[in-house]
């Protein structure tokens, strides 16, 4: 059951650090949206990342 238990945490801390990293992505596409207006391109890749 140990096995089990310990699967699941790396999971849940690979989901954590999946979160943290897109949540990065999307701060720094949020930031070049200001300077050139990528709206649309932020939309795509956020729906291609959590369709996946």
């Amino acid at each position: 059951m140990e096995e089990v238990e310990d699967y699941i945490n790396a999971l849940e801390t690979d989901y954590g650090i999946f979160l943290f990293k897109l949540k990065a992505i999307e701060n720094v596409i949020t930031e070049k949206d200001k300077k050139f207006g990528l709206q649309v391109v932020r939309y795509d890749l956020l729906d291609y990342i959590y369709d996946e």
